[in-house]
């Protein structure tokens, strides 16, 4: 009987800097089958269809590359990114993030419901929505792009100039400002988090309303009643 086969999804900027095929050698030499590249957000992931021992040797040769990266930020993701993937498979418990995710959880809960605030006070603001960028530096992107034209210059293998492309255009994707969402999507998440948010920081209706937000999206946030719209 074969053995099991299982994905092995290594985010593209780790795989790019550590099994490449174009900078790194030994995924050729152990025989690993074309990956196929999926998107997963704003960024990619390189899957492999591998037996379970092929997937250890994986996380064994990236773990072994990550020593040389002169990135530090990039070498503590990859490792902690071989963790993890390894933990998965394994089925090995991992307790830190267990004991932690209570408090993860309080902490995007929070960052959701004050976002939710922020974004639509800044459409009423201004008119319209806040834009946004990938948080990351211009400068890390720019050089990645950089990096990513030296390459293109010398890969003949047209998969691999396909792919190098690809990620030219999602970065050059990730230097341009988006909103974060249309007005009427700030407009629901508003609606949604405003009376929580209100709670928490102790302000009453009246300070939205002296902001410009009008009675309707108040009464819909839960913030004053039909009885206090038709007084106020």
């Amino acid at each position: 009987m074969s053995e099991e086969s299982v994905d092995v999804a290594v985010p593209y900027t780790i795989w790019q800097a550590t099994i490449d095929p174009a900078v790194d050698t030994w995924s050729s030499q152990q025989g690993l089958p074309r990956p196929e590249i999926r998107e997963r957000g704003r960024g990619q992931q390189v899957v492999y269809r591998v037996p379970k021992e092929t997937a250890e040797a994986i996380f064994d040769r990236i773990d072994h590359q990550s020593t040389g990266l002169g990135d530090a930020v990039l070498r503590t993701r990859t490792r902690a990114w071989v963790r993890k993937a390894r933990g998965a498979l394994t089925g090995a418990p991992q307790a830190a993030p267990r004991r932690r995710r209570a408090d993860r959880r309080s902490e995007t809960l929070s960052a959701e419901v004050s976002d939710a605030v922020r974004h639509y006070l800044e459409l009423v603001d201004t008119g319209a929505p806040p834009l946004r960028t990938s948080g990351r530096s211009e400068a890390t992107v720019r050089d990645e792009l950089a990096e990513v034209d030296q390459r293109l210059e010398v890969t003949d293998d047209v998969l691999a100039r396909l792919d190098l492309l690809s990620t030219r255009r999602r970065l050059l994707d990730e230097l341009e400002p988006h909103p974060v969402g249309t007005p009427d999507e700030l407009e629901t998440a508003f609606v949604r988090h405003a009376a929580r948010f209100a709670e928490a920081k102790g302000y009453g209706a009246e300070v939205f309303r002296d902001f410009g937000v009008t009675d309707d999206v108040l009464r819909r946030a839960a913030l004053v009643t039909d009885t206090e719209t038709e007084g106020a």
